[in-house]
């Protein structure tokens, strides 16, 4: 591949591939792996698979794969905001509800592609951050986190040998309004997340409420 092949969540420059799974701080994330001035990175929400399909198996080996995660409580709250803000919080709460079977049903097959999901889901963004992935062939090599970008910036910086400079996103923390608190420990809200992403607590080691 040369730099003029730029596609979505591809750093030629640092063979990276970013599995960029959405509201786990994928943009600020991919700014910075594209950091130091290498060519050939821009951010995207591609799946495993995606990028096999687009490039095979061979290139896929020789890039190391990086992708995000984010407290699912947080993480589905902050959908709401981004992807269903028109929807009253209990609407996206029945929402969820409705779309819980389709949701965990792809947690059981092997592959996702994200332009079939984007046909069955009212949004890409709802399947669970293991979906993003998980793949039989290929592993997730390195994981950034939101909830501790301390950790997530110095994994950045091995990756793309360049110290990243802004103490603001060194120290970023992500604050809860008192609204917000209230609606993310609604019951509703909290049993829902605990079904359909119980693949996310267990993968990366999230605790239930």
């Amino acid at each position: 591949m040369s730099d003029l092949d730029i596609t979505q969540g591809i750093s030629t420059g640092n063979k990276l591939l970013y599995v960029g799974v959405p509201r786990t701080g994928s943009q600020s994330f991919s700014e910075m792996l594209g950091a130091g001035g290498k060519k050939g990175y821009t951010s995207g929400n591609w799946a495993i698979q995606d990028f096999v399909n687009s490039y095979g198996d061979d290139l896929v080996n020789e890039y190391t794969i990086v992708s995000s995660i984010r407290n699912p409580y947080d993480r589905l709250y902050s959908i709401w905001k981004y992807a269903f803000r028109s929807l009253t919080f209990g609407s996206y709460v029945s929402l969820l509800r409705d779309n819980s079977s389709k949701i965990k049903a792809y947690d059981e097959k092997q592959m996702v592609i994200i332009s079939s999901v984007a046909e069955d889901l009212p949004a890409c963004g709802l399947l669970s951050m293991y979906n993003y992935m998980k793949h039989p062939k290929h592993d997730v090599d390195v994981i950034l986190s939101i909830d501790n970008m301390v950790e997530s910036i110095e994994k950045i910086e091995s990756l793309v040998g360049n110290r990243w400079s802004s103490p603001v996103d060194r120290n970023k923390t992500v604050s809860d309004s008192k609204l917000s608190l209230k609606l993310k420990s609604r019951v509703d809200f909290v049993d829902l997340v605990n079904d359909i992403y119980n693949k996310d607590f267990a993968e990366f080691n999230y605790t239930m409420k």
